[in-house]
């Protein structure tokens, strides 16, 4: 028997097979898996009365963006509109269906630059941020790039069927790319968010030691790179006198 003849007919067979399993290894293990319920924190009914939710108004941006700095505060409650609002894992959510706006938020880590896709099932009308910055969808898909560090996620949700069915998926978009979530509401600030804070950039006293007079700048993404500096004239005890 030719045992070279025998291995020259069944190496390009053995080589498809080969390929075949590398191919269905690395796309299993790219496939999309959804986030723990329990690692995502839930709040709602925000304004559980209103007749119109934000998106049928003309007002949709001005009311999320009221809302957005209260939700992204590390704390265990809120107070919108006069009603205090305890946060809870959304595993623990037995509600179908609820009136007004419903707000979700987790945690992002990312032990080095990450690239993948987030996916939002059973939520037909949402807005996500990612560390205050909305994000744009594509049918529900939302396309992360996440530098190293601790990135928070926040969806204000304003038409939900039935939350049993909500489910959040992330897609890596290669094997090297990792994200850890959780609900830790504790984490780094991003470049972006170091960048943008409040700084005093000059302070000046008054001869008597009673008045000073105080100058902070900060950024936002209206103004781009160019700082919002506000003055004020303060007295011993932090009373803003004039601005």
């Amino acid at each position: 028997m030719n045992f070279s003849s025998l291995w020259r007919g069944k190496a390009p067979r053995l080589t498809t097979t080969l390929a075949v399993l590398t191919l269905s290894t690395l796309s299993s293990a790219l496939v999309a898996a959804p986030l723990n319920k329990a690692d995502i924190k839930f709040i709602g009914p925000i304004a559980a009365d209103m007749q119109l939710k934000p998106y049928q108004t003309e007002h949709q941006d001005a009311i999320i963006n009221t809302l957005l700095p209260s939700i992204q505060q590390p704390a265990t409650s809120i107070t919108v509109f006069g009603e205090k609002l305890k946060w809870q894992n959304l595993d623990k959510v037995n509600a179908l269906t609820l009136g007004g706006l419903q707000a979700l938020k987790f945690s992002a880590h990312a032990e080095r630059f990450s690239q993948g896709t987030l996916t939002l099932k059973g939520i037909e009308k949402a807005q996500l941020f990612i560390n205050g910055e909305q994000q744009t969808a594509k049918k529900e898909n939302y396309k992360l790039a996440l530098p190293q560090g601790d990135h928070q996620i926040v969806i204000i949700a304003e038409q939900v069927a039935n939350w049993h069915d909500v489910e959040i998926d992330f897609s890596p978009s290669t094997d090297i790319d990792s994200l850890t979530f959780s609900s830790a509401t504790q984490h780094g600030l991003s470049a972006k968010q170091l960048f943008d804070a409040t700084t005093v950039s000059a302070l000046s006293m008054a001869p008597d030691g009673k008045h000073y007079l105080v100058a902070k700048r900060h950024y936002q993404d209206s103004t781009g790179n160019q700082a919002n500096v506000i003055t004020e004239l303060k007295n011993a005890d932090k009373q803003t006198i004039y601005r």
